[in-house]
Order: C-alpha cells, then structure tokens, then sequence
C-alpha cells in the first residue's frame, strides 16, 4: 500500500469485500504494511478513481464510495 494510491479503484474493491466479510458476521483481521521504494514516485499509476462518479458503480456500496471520494477530495460521487 502506498499513500499516493488512497482511494483508488484498487482500495475501493478491497475494502468493500472486508466489509462484506464483517457483514456476514465472520471475524477478519488486517494486516496492512507500508511500502517505499524512491523511484516510485517517478510512476504515472494510482490515479484510477474515475469509479468515483462512474454510474456502473451506482448501487455498489455507495457509503464506502461516498466515504472514499471524501478522502481523496474529489467528494463528487454520483
């Protein structure tokens, strides 16, 4: 997990099956670890939140959406 990756397409898929697991009444545990290597800023990845007001994603666990494009700061979700 990297900072610059908060909220994308990626987080938004993992978090809403962690949430879907805790739903079911199953314990989960998390273990979350953050990497650094110098030469991944020089990368154009990371930028995938278009999901944020894509209508496919309408109905998909708009809370956690919502709650995403807050922290990003693009809080416009459709």
């Amino acid at each position: 997990m990297q900072d610059r990756y908060t909220g994308d397409v990626g987080d938004f898929g993992k978090l809403g099956m962690l949430r879907k697991i805790a739903y079911s009444g199953l314990k989960i545990g998390v273990n979350w670890y953050l990497t650094y290597k110098p030469e991944e800023h020089l990368k154009d990845d990371g930028k995938h939140i278009k999901y944020l007001n894509d209508k496919a994603f309408k109905g998909c666990d708009d809370g956690l959406r919502e709650t995403l494009g807050m922290i990003i700061g693009g809080g416009n979700v459709m």
